[in-house]
């Protein structure tokens, strides 16, 4: 029993330490960086954006249409456009879930990154992924360094991303089924804000990897810490 007491004692001096350590290396990452990018790491930025807002920007267009022809009363010339937006939708999915899998490769490469705080549950609509967004805030609480949690994040929006588009052709059809219903559409606007949310939050993640990044570059004082 003391064994195990003394064990316990050391394990949480060393995350005591893991954590305070990190912590002093992203305010150092975030006084460094702040408003800051170089132009490499503007330029990693843009092409990255470039995806994510293209992504955002032609479904945003499709649904936005939808909804005015929806509330105009064009039921049938909603649905298809709806139905449009959903195949745009799915043919720039992979360029998407690349662009996020570029960002997580870009996070494993830095040494630390500034721990940002985790997705807001209530920046989602859909009830399922409102749940995965708070399941994620409590991991969020037992990690211990910033790139644990902008991995984290990541995986989330991806998560997030991949079950939108999934549920996103059902719920379309649902609502042309009974068209005139505006409950019907609930779903649909549901989804759809929270794939824009995904694509805000990719913006958001993207920078700080970008920034930390260019802290390294700079020649910013950080040593290696341990991975997701």
């Amino acid at each position: 029993m003391t064994a195990l007491l003394v064990v316990a004692a050391v394990m949480l001096v060393v995350i005591g330490a893991i954590h305070a350590t990190d912590t002093r290396r992203q305010d150092t990452v975030r006084r460094t960086m702040d408003g800051l990018l170089t132009g490499r790491g503007r330029a990693t930025l843009d092409e990255l954006a470039l995806t994510i807002r293209e992504n955002r920007n032609f479904m945003g267009a499709c649904f936005s249409v939808a909804r005015r022809d929806r509330d105009a009363g064009r039921y049938q010339e909603a649905v298809r456009r709806l139905g449009a937006g959903c195949d745009i939708i799915e043919e720039l999915a992979p360029d998407f879930l690349e662009a996020l899998a570029a960002l997580r490769r870009l996070a494993r490469a830095v040494i630390v990154i500034a721990s940002p705080p985790p997705l807001p549950p209530r920046s989602f609509r859909t009830r399922r992924l409102v749940g995965l967004a708070t399941a994620a805030v409590v991991v969020h609480q037992f990690l211990l360094t910033g790139r644990q949690k902008v991995l984290l994040r990541l995986r989330v929006i991806t998560a997030t991303f991949r079950l939108a588009v999934r549920w996103l052709r059902p719920a379309t059809r649902r609502a042309a089924v009974r068209p005139e219903h505006l409950a019907a559409w609930q779903q649909v606007d549901a989804l759809e804000a929270d794939l824009a949310t995904a694509g805000d939050e990719a913006l958001v993640t993207a920078r700080q990897i970008v920034q930390a990044l260019d802290a390294v570059s700079l020649g910013v004082p950080v040593t290696s810490t341990a991975k997701l």
